[in-house]
């Protein structure tokens, strides 16, 4: 019996991740009106996960346009499974948003008074209204990228 496009995009994308040495799941899942594969990371870098967005968008057959409130097939091939919507998501353990707080405090001027702690950075203003839970964001994206270099981290495949 023949696998489904959705199983057979998942399948395909693990493949992809194995090759390139990135570890992290991937589901697949059928509803009505369409299909989607989740991809999901931990711990990698904004360049990896951008990586993987990359190479999983030719399995994705379109996009939702918001303006005419419609999916708009812009990416149909007949030589890959493919699925209406494709996520990449990329969370970090308790550890690594932590380290990024510490990064974000040593780096940003006017944090003395930052908390300790990166659960309670919503809480800390800078003197120039910059809020500490956007730093933290900025450090983990990639926009800041001194985090990630001064972390070593392993290079995307």
């Amino acid at each position: 019996m023949p696998i489904s496009n959705h199983a057979a995009a998942a399948k395909l994308i693990r493949a992809e991740l194995k090759k390139h040495g990135i570890s992290g799941t991937v589901r697949a899942k059928s509803y009505a009106g369409g299909s989607s594969v989740t991809v999901s990371l931990a711990d990698e870098l904004p360049a990896t996960a951008a990586l993987v967005r990359g190479f999983t968008g030719r399995f994705q057959y379109g996009h939702f346009d918001g303006m005419s409130d419609m999916y708009v097939y812009s990416n149909s091939r007949d030589d890959l499974p493919q699925v209406g919507f494709i996520f990449v998501n990329n969370s970090y353990s308790d550890e690594v948003q932590q380290a990024a707080w510490d990064w974000c405090k040593s780096y940003w001027a006017d944090m003395e008074a930052a908390p300790a702690s990166y659960n309670d950075a919503w809480q800390h203003r800078t003197a120039h209204g910059m809020n500490g839970r956007d730093m933290l964001n900025r450090a983990l994206s990639g926009t800041d990228s001194g985090f990630w270099f001064a972390r070593k981290p392993r290079l995307a495949a």
